[in-house]
């Protein structure tokens, strides 16, 4: 029964006993019973004990005000969107976040980078973001809301430290706009808008 909004486990025991010369043993015949329980699961974090990322299923479905650690190198995909959930915060252990392929966002949002935007108060560290490749990131905006386009993140209401922005001898990144694209364009290396 457990899922985002219902965070519940139900646990089911049956169990039978005896008694002989005194003291209860089990049985699975004699006064058999059933029980249920239900268990409210929470994921509890903090900055000092993260929530730890192994892979990249894992980095995009971080939950709101949650604080994490990477534990490995994500790569992310062609197919890769931004992340919209206000995570409390993300130490990336010196590990890198690897770009090595074409992306495009066909969304109406207004905010564009690995995050969408970072939350007030939240803190990104110690994150190393690669270009590995000749890559390039295409935004196909259909709004007239401007846009905000960062490699992190459209746009930082937090705290961002130790996070570099590398690309590699042979590599480069280009953020291209749609023909359609009618609203006005703000694109930092980092973030779009630094708030």
């Amino acid at each position: 029964i457990a899922n985002a909004e219902n965070p519940q486990y139900k646990f089911r025991l049956t169990y039978g006993y005896d008694y002989e010369r005194g003291f209860a043993v089990y049985s699975e015949n004699v006064n058999v019973k059933t029980e249920e329980f239900v268990f409210n699961v929470f994921q509890l974090s903090s900055m000092d004990t993260p929530t730890p990322i192994y892979t990249l299923n894992e980095f995009v479905n971080m939950n709101v005000g949650v604080y994490y650690i990477l534990m490995e190198n994500i790569v992310l995909p062609s197919s890769y969107q931004p992340i919209t959930n206000l995570i409390a915060g993300l130490d990336g252990n010196n590990k890198k976040i690897i770009i090595n392929s074409n992306m495009a966002v066909d969304s109406q949002n207004s905010k564009v980078g690995i995050f969408s935007q970072i939350g007030a108060n939240a803190l990104i560290r110690n994150l190393n973001i690669e270009i590995s490749s000749v890559s390039s990131l295409t935004v196909n905006q259909q709004s007239t809301i401007n846009t905000y386009v960062g490699i992190l993140a459209g746009e930082n209401n937090g705290i961002i430290t130790n996070v570099s922005v590398k690309t590699l001898s042979s590599a480069s990144f280009k953020i291209l706009f749609g023909s359609s694209f009618q609203s006005q364009k703000h694109v930092g290396g980092i973030v779009g808008i630094n708030n």
